[in-house]
């Protein structure tokens, strides 16, 4: 992922919005996964004693891994590392929302022809990783499919945000920060600007994750 800079704002609350930026961040280098972390990768943390067990509707290997808190995802990170010996971690705000805006200053990129045309978006489901289109820097479903955990605590006042890149973390952080809005989602939570406040603990069948990592190799999610 090249480096760049990224505009914070408040998010658009229709497809026709345009959003309010509050805060431009420069983002260096670093690699994010093509695909959101699947139930087969996340089940090899399991088989290691190192991951809560996943429930019945988790655990098709196809699908991207959700309903997870973001302990759940500390622990599956951990464990990568651990596996790996590199230093995979969840993308702040700023590598998240430059690695979804694909280079393009563009609020709701599935509006745009010819971006995002199999996005999954405005369905019923979930489908498998890998099978949805990439946008520019090569990734999929960063709009669509599932909502993602990034590593910032959530603020309203996104000048509080580091000007480097690095996440946003508060003292206490009870509350986290989700982005790009899920299968089901509303119009505007499909922006790659929009910002999603949850607890900690929450899990839901709309949440996922991916991992980043500073050097340029990538890992398979599936």
């Amino acid at each position: 992922m090249p480096a760049g800079e990224v505009g914070i704002a408040t998010p658009p609350m229709s497809d026709t919005e345009k959003p309010s930026i509050g805060a431009v961040i420069a983002v260096s280098g670093f690699c994010i996964s093509v695909n959101e972390i699947s139930a087969r990768l996340y089940s090899l943390c399991v088989d290691d004693d190192a991951c809560v067990p996943l429930r019945e509707g988790q655990i098709d290997p196809e699908l991207p891994v959700h309903s997870v808190t973001y302990d759940d995802v500390l622990s599956f990170i951990n464990w990568l590392n651990k596996a790996t010996g590199h230093e995979y971690r969840l993308p702040s705000e700023a590598e998240w929302q430059h690695a979804a805006l694909g280079g393009i200053d563009d609020p709701f990129p599935w509006r745009t022809e010819g971006r995002l045309p199999q996005a999954n978006i405005f369905s019923d489901k979930l489908v498998p990783v890998g099978t949805t289109s990439v946008n520019e820097f090569g990734v999929r479903d960063m709009v669509g499919n599932l909502i993602e955990y990034v590593a910032d605590c959530f603020t309203l006042n996104v000048e509080q945000l580091p000007t480097e890149g690095a996440p946003f973390v508060d003292h206490d952080c009870e509350t986290r920060l989700a982005k790009g809005g899920y299968y089901s989602a509303p119009s505007y939570g499909l922006s790659p600007y929009f910002r999603f406040p949850l607890p900690s603990y929450f899990g839901s069948p709309q949440l996922g994750f991916r991992v980043v990592r500073k050097t340029r190799v990538e890992i398979s999610n599936d």
